[in-house]
């Protein structure tokens, strides 16, 4: 079996090379160009959506922990959900975020399993968001696409219509699993069937799922006018609709564990998508690089939580 740190020394040299490549391609003085001719006020709105993006999902996974009778007040949810944003900045996969705050949260929680299941579905719920969004996109203007990107939403949609059957498929494993228990005298899987069945408690939660997922279609519509307003700010031709279907494409494929952080991925999927509707390959690299600063600089505010928790922490220990 790989060790995890050959996943990740694999993923380091998949986004060195991928981004070496790109940016010796594309030139790094013209990228540099295009991201310092951004106009300040449309940057300014692009942070300001990000972060009305992070209250929503804030709320939003504040809703399913209160379908469990979880009452963690929404400042703390809020906190752990901008330090795990802050930390998935730095970890080797676009997830890693959600397993720091899965523990982080855990802490105020009476059921632990609680935690994981509800970043779990807050997930899933991102993902059908993404790909009612794409779809809905695709249907009004399927004349902005070309084969490859026909090509790239199929991938895209068949994947997120796969993730729930797979959810489904697992919810429905615990009483299964409690026979094998009793077949052979052990339960050899407790803690996975506890999480399955706080999993599956939530189907009897249908008006927190309404909601839940109507406030990711939300954050979802919220991030594609962050894109929208860089491009503006940067004077780049690029449809608004266009972005209603390839950035919910790019955050989907940004989850496979490929790169660090997407990095080299993300800049190779916007010359794939943006050289298509008339950027250059400087421009469509920069228009990356210029929406990652946006979110690097709105998500640099959780290292103030995460310093505040370690100073409180270290003083309950002096």
């Amino acid at each position: 079996m790989v060790s995890d740190s050959a996943k990740t020394a694999v993923r380091i040299v998949v986004s060195v090379t991928l981004v070496a490549g790109i940016f010796y391609s594309a030139g790094p003085g013209r990228i540099l160009s295009v991201v310092l001719d951004v106009r300040p006020e449309y940057y300014t709105l692009a942070v300001a959506l990000v972060f009305v993006g992070i209250v929503v999902s804030t709320i939003r996974w504040r809703l399913l922990l209160g379908a469990k009778r979880e009452n963690v007040a929404l400042y703390s949810v809020f906190k752990i959900y901008y330090i795990g944003g802050f930390s998935n900045l730095f970890l080797p996969s676009t997830i890693g975020g959600d397993v720091v705050k899965s523990v982080a949260i855990s802490r105020s929680l009476d059921e632990r399993m609680e935690a994981y299941s509800s970043v779990v579905v807050n997930r899933f719920c991102g993902l059908l968001a993404l790909g009612a969004i794409a779809l809905v996109a695709v249907l009004l203007s399927p004349d902005l696409l070309n084969r490859r990107i026909w090509e790239a939403v199929v991938l895209l949609i068949t994947g997120i219509l796969m993730f729930p059957i797979f959810v489904v498929g697992l919810s429905m494993l615990p009483d299964r699993i409690d026979r094998l228990g009793d077949l052979i005298g052990i339960d050899p899987l407790r803690t996975f069937n506890s999480f399955l069945a706080s999993i599956a408690e939530y189907r009897t939660k249908p008006k927190t799922l309404v909601m839940v997922i109507s406030l990711a279609l939300f954050f979802q519509v919220l991030g594609v006018f962050a894109n929208y307003a860089v491009a503006q700010g940067l004077n780049l031709p690029v449809p608004l609709a266009y972005l209603f279907i390839t950035v919910p494409i790019t955050q989907v494929l940004l989850l496979v564990p490929v790169s660090i952080h997407g990095h080299g991925v993300r800049e190779g999927l916007f010359v794939f998508f943006y050289t298509q509707v008339g950027l250059t390959v400087p421009e469509a690299v920069g228009f990356s690089v210029t929406i990652f600063t946006v979110i690097l600089i709105t998500y640099s505010f959780g290292a103030v939580f995460l310093l505040t928790g370690r100073q409180r922490n270290t003083a309950s220990v002096k």
